[in-house]
């Protein structure tokens, strides 16, 4: 427990604080705080593999909320602390990102870290635990290679209303997504249970 705590933090503070400091002020653009809420994925994942356990459809669900909310928490707490950096480093001129994008951000960032555990927990149950974090964390390689090398080309000059869109969208889609492996996963819990 202390030490995923201390990967937490060490996290925040890489992400939050390091990587805003040294970027500057006008590191936070739209793309940049989609990634940013996005990252509630990578906390998620871990959680969303070590769900399917000896507890009925109660305890699931709440191991399942607890678990959406630590993972978006996080993210916010991230992307806050990389707001209040660049508005320290650049001594208050710096633009604040429009509430409606931070909202459409945190919207996704709910969705997709509920995608993901659902998705996870639908893995760990039909294979093992280990099978899915490896299969978990093999497509979140190839999602942040795709960002680095690809997505950056299509959105670093987005303005926030396509951002906005965008996130409002994508966060529809995971939704869909979403709800028929959460079906799934506690249908099969009530089998069990």
């Amino acid at each position: 427990m202390i030490r995923q705590t201390l990967i937490v933090l060490a996290i925040v503070f890489a992400f939050g604080v390091l990587l805003p400091w040294q970027k500057g002020p006008e590191y936070l653009t739209p793309f940049v705080i989609l990634c940013y809420a996005c990252l509630s994925i990578v906390f998620a994942a871990p959680a969303g593999a070590d769900l399917p356990g000896k507890s009925g459809v109660p305890g699931g669900i709440a191991r399942l909320g607890l678990a959406l909310v630590f993972s978006v928490a996080v993210s916010a707490l991230i992307l806050g602390g990389a707001v209040a950096t660049t508005i320290s480093r650049s001594k208050g001129y710096a633009r604040l990102p429009e509430a409606e994008l931070i909202g459409a951000a945190m919207l996704l960032s709910a969705a997709a870290s509920l995608a993901v555990l659902t998705g996870s927990a639908l893995l760990s149950r039909r294979f093992s635990p280990a099978i899915a974090k490896m299969v978990l964390r093999a497509g979140l390689l190839v999602l942040a290679l795709w960002l680095a090398f690809s997505g950056r080309l299509y959105l670093t000059r987005v303005a926030s209303n396509p951002a906005i869109r965008f996130a409002l969208i994508g966060s529809a889609v995971l939704i869909a997504i979403s709800l028929p492996m959460l079906a799934l996963l506690l249908r099969g819990r009530a089998a069990r249970g």
